[in-house]
């Protein structure tokens, strides 16, 4: 048997290089001829299913969309919720008003949605992105499943991604080595804010995301995501 190392395969390319033109971006022109149904609907599908949760004494339901192909397990969402994407989403709907501490989840959420919208921009680190947006968390004593970005393009995850802390999961998405990786304008990434408190229930908490391309001044939110947890009377 030979000791010669062995030489790694020649792979083929993952696809055909494709520049991109010119002043090319993203657009949110789609998103503005979606169908939405009437405010008076939801509202009439809430009240039929409020009522009968409470005769069946159901607090909450969750739903639970399939993170593994597109369109499936989100037809129930889309019903009820009036809104979902194409691939893992998940929706809790209350027979009454969410617990006040699932509240004080969700704004923590928005706060690190919001210093992610800061320091995803270019020219800042890995580190400095990572270590800002998890900032608002430690503060508020809450702790996370994932905290942090992955990188959005031909397929997501990509390289770079940090959600976890370093040492802990794979060293692919926890920043191993990766600290001093500079953020450039165009790259495209998820949010990861998946927050709970340790000290209320630690099985239960927010998932909260955008869609965020990195620019000059600031990231650049192609979504929009709601500020507020959705409530009708």
């Amino acid at each position: 048997m030979s000791d010669a190392p062995i030489a790694p395969p020649k792979l083929n390319p993952p696809f055909p290089p494709h520049p991109v033109p010119p002043g090319a971006k993203p657009t949110k022109v789609p998103g503005h001829y979606l169908p939405q149904l009437s405010l008076s609907e939801r509202d009439r599908r809430w009240d039929q299913l409020r009522k009968r949760m409470h005769l069946a004494g159901y607090e909450a339901l969750l739903f639970l969309g399939n993170d593994i192909y597109w369109d499936m397990g989100i037809a129930n969402i889309r019903y009820v919720f009036q809104a979902a994407s194409k691939i893992s989403t998940y929706g809790l709907f209350f027979i009454d008003q969410p617990p006040p501490q699932l509240l004080d989840i969700f704004k923590v959420c928005v706060e690190c949605l919001d210093v992610s919208k800061q320091v995803l921009k270019a020219g800042t680190t890995l580190r400095e992105a990572w270590e800002a947006i998890r900032q608002p968390c430690q503060k508020a004593g809450n702790d996370f499943v994932e905290l942090g970005f992955h990188l959005m393009g031909l397929g997501s995850p990509e390289f770079p991604t940090v959600i976890y802390l370093p040492g802990y999961g794979g060293n692919a998405l926890n920043g191993h080595r990766i600290e001093d990786f500079v953020l450039e304008e165009g790259m495209t990434f998820g949010n990861n804010l998946d927050i709970f408190n340790p000290n209320w229930k630690p099985d239960v908490g927010c998932m909260y995301s955008d869609f965020m391309v990195v620019r000059p001044d600031g990231a650049e939110c192609l979504i929009g995501t709601p500020r507020q947890i959705g409530i009708t009377g």
